[in-house]
C-alpha cells in the first residue's frame, strides 16, 4: 500500500476460500487513520515513491507499513466486501475469520 498510496480500493486473495469465493475487497478511506498515515507518506517521498518492489522501502515507509498493519489488523474485518455478493453470510463469516489472519493483500 505505501508503494501506491493514490490507490483506494484494494483486492484480497483469502487463500482458504470456500465455495470457490476467493476473493475480497476494501477501499482504504474506509479505514479509519489509514488516509493520513499514505498523505503523510506521499508527502514525505515527495509525491513519488518507488512502485517497483525491487527497491528497498525508506525508513518513513517502513515505519507506514507497521502503522497500516496495527490499523487493517484492527479494522479490516469490519471493513471487507465479497468480491461476488451472491455467495451469502456464510461465507461473509468465513472470510471474516480469514481477515484476522490478515490474508496476503495484492493491490
Amino acid at each position: 500500500m505505501v508503494r501506491s498510496p493514490w490507490a483506494t480500493k484494494w483486492l484480497l486473495k483469502v487463500d482458504d476460500e470456500l465455495m470457490g469465493c476467493g476473493h475480497a475487497y476494501f477501499n482504504t478511506l474506509s479505514i479509519r487513520g489509514a488516509a493520513e498515515v499514505l498523505e503523510r507518506t506521499l508527502v514525505e517521498e515527495a509525491g513519488a515513491p518507488a512502485p517497483d518492489p525491487r527497491v528497498p522501502l525508506s525508513e518513513m515507509q517502513r515505519v507506514a507499513v507497521y502503522r497500516l498493519n496495527e490499523l487493517l489488523r484492527l479494522q479490516l474485518g469490519k471493513k471487507l466486501a465479497l468480491a461476488a455478493r451472491e455467495v451469502g453470510a456464510v461465507v461473509h463469516a468465513h472470510v471474516l475469520v480469514c481477515a484476522r489472519g490478515l490474508a496476503t493483500l495484492a493491490g
